[in-house]
């Protein structure tokens, strides 16, 4: 039975975001001249003007052809850290008062979610628990190069451990950041901003840190203004679809695991033809596939970190037969085999709870896949 017959998803075409924030916090850490602003707005179909236009929205893409030329110009100013030191809770009315007055982690997380198109544009925030841990993964799913989704990576998780540091004591030593990119224009100056175990080439964008941080109280919360910003923000984002189409599709590769899902399984559960899956998809630069093996790495990801699964383990699992063929498939996700990822492992330790292991059945922190509020 499916449970999406409405055809309306949001596209990295839609012009919904404000053209002033969060770009113009970007952009502030330009040099403050024509020229130099004209260079980073090249090619986005944004104008200067535009950003003093509060009628002015753009798309996805257009933040994102922003971002791609501000890493090219600038990325020796660490302009990634430093945006994400400072982007949250940010000027998004009622998202942002939700945000300031999260009563915990668990709260934040939850406002991160559902306003993630506003919050975090062309960027979903998947949390998932799994035994006595939490891991925030960042899910690209915009179709975006990957000198882009790098860099957002970057600044979320900058701008996540910016809060935590705020709000809770000795987080550095409670949190472990993974890094899919090796470049050491953005993994050096994480290590300085987060102020946490770093670990770069880890195949995977994402914050590990112990269940319990979720309900831990913070000291300038108000669950009475939390409650508030989130009733406006949900009318406001009554306005949008609730999911990318991308978006909605890893969920429900995320709801098959360990199980393999063919287009014809997936075109049944959306009561759409093949051919329109693909198109849709390729609409946001992305193929079924990349969506499988996004979804099956995440799961290998957790079995090898917290459960401390074999490849043998995985790869049964996984329904791939043996250990080689694990092997290869991960080195087809990843550029890398697993021994290697486990080598960039070795002496990061994850802070340890009452249980050493999970029964790996990961759920998400919020009530199923995706936020509902578009109905």
């Amino acid at each position: 039975m499916t449970h999406h017959a409405r055809h309306k998803w949001l596209s990295r075409e839609d012009k919904y975001l404000s053209a002033g924030y969060p770009l113009a916090q970007l952009l502030d850490l330009i040099p403050a001249d024509d020229v130099a602003l004209h260079r980073v707005l090249r090619g986005s179909g944004i104008f200067p003007d535009d950003l003093m236009n509060p009628a002015c929205l753009i798309s996805v893409r257009q933040v994102h052809a922003v971002v791609r030329n501000m890493r090219a110009l600038y990325e020796r100013h660490e302009t990634a850290h430093r945006w994400g030191n400072r982007l949250w809770p940010g000027y998004s009315g009622a998202l942002s008062q939700a945000l300031a007055a999260s009563p915990d982690l668990g709260a934040f997380l939850k406002t991160l979610s559902l306003g993630r198109y506003i919050l975090c544009p062309g960027v979903s925030p998947v949390v998932r628990q799994n035994g006595d841990y939490c891991l925030l993964y960042w899910r690209h799913l915009s179709g975006s190069d990957r000198s882009v989704c790098d860099y957002l990576a970057a600044v979320f998780s900058t701008a996540l451990m910016a809060v935590l540091r705020e709000n809770c004591e000795d987080i550095t030593d409670r949190v472990i950041c993974l890094v899919r990119s090796r470049e050491r224009s953005l993994a050096d100056p994480l290590r300085v901003y987060l102020g946490c175990p770093v670990v770069t080439g880890a195949a995977a964008d994402a914050l590990i840190f112990p269940r319990s941080l979720l309900n831990q109280p913070w000291q300038n919360g108000s669950r009475r203004l939390f409650e508030s910003g989130m009733s406006q923000a949900v009318s406001r984002l009554n306005a949008l679809p609730a999911a990318t189409f991308p978006e909605a599709v890893a969920a429900f590769f995320d709801e098959q695991l360990p199980q393999s899902v063919s287009l014809q399984s997936v075109a049944g559960h959306f009561d759409l033809s093949p051919a329109s899956v693909k198109r849709y998809l390729r609409g946001e630069g992305l193929g079924l596939q990349d969506l499988q093996d996004a979804a099956r790495l995440r799961f290998s990801l957790e079995s090898m970190l917290i459960d401390e699964s074999s490849n043998e383990d995985i790869a049964r699992t996984l329904g791939m037969g043996d250990g080689t063929n694990f092997r290869r498939a991960f080195r087809r996700w990843t550029g890398q085999y697993p021994g290697e990822l486990r080598e960039r492992l070795r002496g990061v330790t994850l802070p340890r709870t009452e249980r050493s292991r999970s029964d790996h059945t990961g759920s998400e922190l919020l009530p199923g896949a995706l936020p509902e509020y578009g109905r």
